[in-house]
């Protein structure tokens, strides 16, 4: 606890008291004592970047690797991967089978032993350890031991621990009754009970339940449907005030609570402060937590008090923005004339020494080419040519590129076995015309990897997805406060109410949701691609026009 500022209010001596920390985040590594906020700390090893996973001595981040058994996989995130003993592997291309990591040849494929088979021409018969694979001879097999039978010409017959297949018609089929079998009529009659009871309610004679009633307490002279309890008291809500268990007169609803005292809203000088009370207060008063203060004498930044008066908060602090930036409530000295936020941090885009992706500012002076850093939303790209970003509106993760692959949303799948419409994964093979490249262009990106995107040079527009509609293969988009900017000239030409962007390709464009901001890229007359969702109109707005007029400025 802290005590601020003492001042004199009223005749009484107040102090303006706030609870937080200023203790760093230390933990005990190795021997040393380290700060969590800017070291990992892996069994004993020390990492310099803060607040990463540990996989053995060795320390990740999940959105672009995966640590199975202390074996870390790199290029495949953690929160879409799963393990086949030490090694990782993205189950939407990949199946593990008798401990081995086998590609996928559909979406349908399953495991039999360390084989791998479809189960729509193969079945997988037999106990665990001696299991064998069966081609089907119709679409009605299914397994007795390791041999194939057609229930609708054969049963199963269990005799003596002997399993064998028998004609429909034989004794032991008319005798067996599958009576420990799903198509038992006493296990379809007990199920068929079971559900009858579940969803309606339904108990049989000698199993009823007596019914339940709430009745309401009456007291004479007062509506059943007006009263209500003031601690065990019952009271009209129109004649009295209940405050914290104790009745007062409501004086022509005017009668307010303040914890556990009453208060009239036509009183003067009276102030309510977090369930304090407080009179003789100026008209000008406010409340910080619980205590009241003037603003025209102090400044108040989160409960902290400062002199004088009139000052801007950052945090807790004060702080003069024409020579100071506040980030998110920490200050920082504009070293710069294009001094930025990036979370809490202040940084120069232009000096070229770090790079700020999705709040994260990361460092980028040891990369030799710092053109080929890019942003996959916190994560950074060092080599783009050979890293994938997939992004959708939960999350956005970094892949190593492979050869006909593709991303939806942020999953990243082989075309020869999934397709992707609409944002929407579908287990069967890509089957659209069109090259890859084209395809590309419709994958969302994180909104802010566009800093580093030729976004000044081109026609863009914002836009707010009022409706949509789909005719045969293609979807056409209505927006709203739509407005078309060309950054490199620093023009904004406000767009025609509900704006009708289209025709779009519907499977290769993603997901579009009611009532969210795009921007988009304009291709030719009213024919727009979306290029990444934004969180605010008006601050992309201001990003795009602030990044252009620097880049303008260079």
């Amino acid at each position: 606890m802290r005590c601020w500022m003492f001042y004199y209010a009223g005749g009484i001596i107040l102090c303006f008291w706030t609870s937080f920390s200023t203790q760093k985040s230390s933990h005990w590594c190795a021997g040393f004592s380290i700060d969590l906020n800017k070291y990992t700390c892996c069994s004993g090893t020390i990492h310099k970047t803060p607040h990463l996973s540990c996989c053995g001595k060795s320390a990740y981040n999940i959105l672009e690797s995966s640590c199975c058994l202390n074996e870390l996989t790199l290029g495949l995130s953690q929160t879409v991967s799963n393990c086949c003993g030490s090694k990782a592997y993205n189950p939407l291309n990949q199946i593990c089978c008798g401990g081995n990591v086998l590609l996928r040849k559909s979406a349908q494929n399953k495991c039999c032993g360390s084989e791998l088979y479809e189960e729509r021409t193969h079945l997988c018969c037999g106990p665990h350890p001696k299991k064998v694979l069966l081609s089907k001879k119709t679409s009605h097999d299914l397994c007795c031991g390791t041999e194939l039978y057609n229930p609708i010409k054969q049963c199963c017959c269990y005799d003596l621990q002997v399993i064998s297949v028998d004609s429909i018609t034989s004794k032991c089929c008319l005798n067996q009754a599958l009576l420990t079998g799903p198509t038992s009529p006493h296990l379809e009659n007990q199920t068929a009970y079971f559900d009858e009871q579940r969803l309606t309610g339904k108990h049989s004679a000698g199993h009823s339940e007596p019914q339940r009633q709430v009745r309401r307490k009456k007291t004479s002279g007062l509506a059943p449907f007006d009263s209500q309890y003031c601690g065990q008291q019952l009271y009209d809500p129109h004649t009295s005030t209940c405050c914290s268990g104790k009745l007062f007169p409501n004086n022509a609803g005017l009668t307010q609570c303040c914890g556990e005292k009453s208060y009239e809203l036509s009183e003067e000088g009276v102030l309510c402060c977090d369930g304090q009370l407080y009179h003789d207060q100026p008209a000008d008063s406010t409340c910080a937590g619980n205590v009241p203060y003037s603003p025209h004498n102090y400044t108040i930044c989160q409960k902290a008090a400062h002199l004088p008066a009139g000052q801007q908060c950052c945090g807790m602090k004060t702080f003069d923005p024409n020579v100071e930036i506040c980030c998110n409530g920490h200050r920082h000295k504009r070293s710069a004339a294009d001094t930025a936020c990036c979370g809490i941090y202040a940084y120069s885009a232009r000096a070229g020494r770090h790079k700020c992706c999705s709040g994260q500012l990361l460092d980028v002076s040891f990369l030799k080419n710092k053109e080929e850093a890019g942003c996959c939303g916190p994560l950074l790209l060092t080599d783009r040519r050979n890293q994938q970003c997939c992004h959708s509106a939960q999350k956005t993760l970094a892949y190593k590129t492979q050869p006909s692959h593709s991303c939806c949303g942020h999953w990243y799948y082989n075309t020869s076995i999934w397709s992707c419409c609409a944002g929407r994964l579908i287990p069967a093979p890509t089957n659209r015309t069109g090259t890859q490249a084209g395809e590309e262009e419709f994958i969302l990106r994180p909104w802010m990897d566009y800093n580093s995107f030729p976004i000044c040079s081109m026609t863009v527009m914002l836009g707010t997805v009022k409706s949509s509609a789909v005719k045969g293969n293609q979807r056409f988009v209505v927006l709203t406060n739509a407005m078309k900017i060309q950054g490199k000239r620093c023009i904004v030409t406000a767009q025609e109410d509900s704006f009708l962007v289209g025709p779009l390709d519907h499977c290769s464009t993603p997901a579009l949701k009611q009532n969210r901001t795009y921007l988009w890229r304009k291709i030719s007359g009213h024919h727009y691609k979306p290029l990444s969702d934004v969180p605010n109109l008006t601050a992309a707005l201001h990003a795009i026009m602030t990044f252009c007029q620097s880049m303008t400025r260079d």
